[in-house]
C-alpha cells in the first residue's frame, strides 16, 4: 500500500476537526496554516510524507517565519498550535509514534490589552449606524449582551424572548462553545423591536437577513461594522471590541465575575479576569447586568 502524502493527511485532519464541531473560520485557518508549512518543507527539504518529517524541518519553517517578519509573533504562535494539533492527530491515529512539533519553542510576545470603546466612541458608532436599523440593532445587541459576532449572525427569531419577566436571547451551541441564555436589557429590546418592524418577510428563520430575505453572512456583517468604525474615525478597533467593552463595563460596575463569565461564554474565569481594571467609568451607553 502506498503511503499517504502530507496533502492527503491534511484533508483527513480537516475533515476530523470539522466532525469535532470546530468553527468554520478555525477550519479555514488550520487548513491554510498546514498548507503553508508543508509547502515550505516540501520545497526546501523534499519531504512529502509525514513519516519522514523531523523536528528540524518543522523548526526551520517557524524560524523562517520569525526571521522574515511576514506575520506577527502572535500569529506564529497560533500556527505552532495548529501544527501541534495536526501531529497529535497523526499520533492518535497511529501513523506517528511521537509528535515532531512537541519540542518547538514558542515565541515570546507582549500581550495586547483588550480595546475598550469610550463613551464618545460608542455614541459616534451609534450615530452613524442610525440610518440602518438592522445594523444598529446588531451593534446594540453586541454592546448590550456581549455575544460574539458569529453568534449574532446565527440568532433565530425564536431565540429572542422579549415577553418574559426577564427578557433574554438564546445562544445555540456552536463548535466548542456551549449553548447559553443571555439577559436582554431595555436598550437591546428597543432596537430589536425597531428592526423587526422593517425586517423583510422571509421563510428564513434567522433573525438578521438581507433585503431579499437571505441569510446575512457573518463576513458581510463584520465588513459593515468595520465601515462604521472607519466613518467614525475610531482607529485600531475591531468588531470584537464591542464584546470587550460589554465585559469591561460590567466588571467596572461590580458584576459578579462568575456570572459574567458564564453569560459571555468564556470557558475559564481567568479569561474574564483579564478585563478587570481596564475601565473605571460611569456610562449610560451600556446597561449592566446589575441594573436588569
Amino acid at each position: 500500500m502506498s503511503k499517504k502524502t502530507n496533502s492527503e493527511y491534511i484533508t483527513e485532519f480537516i475533515e476530523y476537526i470539522r466532525e469535532q464541531g470546530k468553527a468554520q473560520n478555525t477550519i479555514i485557518a488550520y487548513k491554510k496554516d498546514l498548507e503553508q508549512m508543508f509547502q515550505f518543507i516540501e520545497e526546501k527539504f523534499g519531504c512529502f510524507y509525514p513519516e519522514d518529517l523531523t523536528h528540524e524541518y518543522i523548526n526551520s519553517y517557524f524560524e523562517d517565519l520569525k526571521n522574515r517578519n511576514v506575520v506577527s509573533l502572535k500569529s506564529v504562535s497560533r500556527k505552532m498550535n495548529t501544527s501541534t494539533s495536526f501531529f497529535r492527530y497523526l499520533v492518535d491515529t497511529g501513523l506517528l509514534h511521537s509528535n515532531p512539533a512537541s519540542k518547538i519553542k514558542y515565541p515570546k510576545f507582549d500581550t495586547v490589552e483588550p480595546r475598550i470603546l469610550s463613551t464618545d466612541e460608542m455614541e459616534k458608532v451609534k450615530e452613524i449606524a442610525a440610518k440602518d436599523p438592522r445594523l444598529l440593532s446588531i451593534i446594540e445587541i453586541l454592546l448590550q449582551s456581549g455575544i460574539r459576532i458569529g453568534e449574532a449572525s446565527r440568532l433565530k427569531i425564536n431565540h429572542i424572548h422579549l415577553n418574559e419577566e426577564v427578557p433574554y436571547l438564546y445562544v445555540e451551541s456552536f463548535g466548542s462553545n456551549k449553548a447559553r441564555t443571555v439577559p436582554l436589557n431595555n436598550i437591546a429590546i428597543f432596537y430589536i423591536k425597531k428592526y423587526l418592524e422593517i425586517r423583510p418577510k422571509s421563510k428564513n428563520q434567522l433573525l438578521f437577513v438581507t433585503k431579499t430575505g437571505n441569510p446575512l453572512l457573518v463576513r458581510n456583517l463584520r465588513t459593515s461594522i468595520d465601515r462604521i468604525f472607519v466613518k467614525a474615525n475610531i482607529p485600531e478597533v475591531k468588531v470584537n471590541d464591542l464584546r470587550n467593552t460589554f465585559i469591561a463595563y460590567n466588571l467596572s460596575k461590580g458584576t459578579n465575575i462568575f456570572a459574567l463569565s458564564k453569560i459571555v461564554g468564556h470557558k475559564r474565569v481567568s479569561t474574564t479576569e483579564k478585563y478587570i481594571g481596564l475601565l473605571d467609568v460611569q456610562s449610560g451607553n451600556i446597561v449592566t447586568l446589575n441594573e436588569l
